[in-house]
């Protein structure tokens, strides 16, 4: 009873100290992070959250925001950040993204020649960056 108690008492003791620790952000590609980069334009930023919201951003669908999502597109790797910028760029030039359900109800949605020409720049410039 007396070792039982101890071991309930050390585990405990363990989770409280790790609790103060502070939580680390982990870049899993390995590459620096992105957000001492500075690498999206602030002129992109309202771009983003004005065509991409409500479903890549907090509160999201699962599915939208597995493949991107700019509440946390600081916390990604320049490499992962280059990624998803060439994927962005891919699914706006083919017409994929917005979906034809939001571009039917909302064609504020659909962006122009020009704000995909910005976006594919901005790309480009992550994929030569990471040598990509």
């Amino acid at each position: 009873m007396k070792k039982t108690t101890s071991g309930i008492l050390l585990i405990l003791g363990s989770l409280i100290l790790l609790s103060f620790i502070p939580k680390l952000k982990v870049i899993r590609d390995g590459s620096p992070k992105a957000a001492d980069q500075n690498v999206m334009p602030a002129d992109l930023k309202p771009f983003f959250e004005n065509h991409c919201k409500p479903c890549h951003f907090k509160g999201g669908k699962f599915k939208a925001l597995y493949k991107v999502n700019f509440t946390k597109w600081d916390d990604y790797g320049s490499k992962k950040q280059a990624e998803k910028a060439k994927n962005i760029c891919s699914v706006l030039s083919d017409e994929s993204m917005p979906p034809e359900m939001a571009r039917k109800f909302n064609p504020k949605v659909i962006p122009t020649k020009e704000q995909i020409d910005a976006v594919c720049k901005w790309s480009a410039s992550l994929q030569a960056a990471t040598g990509k």
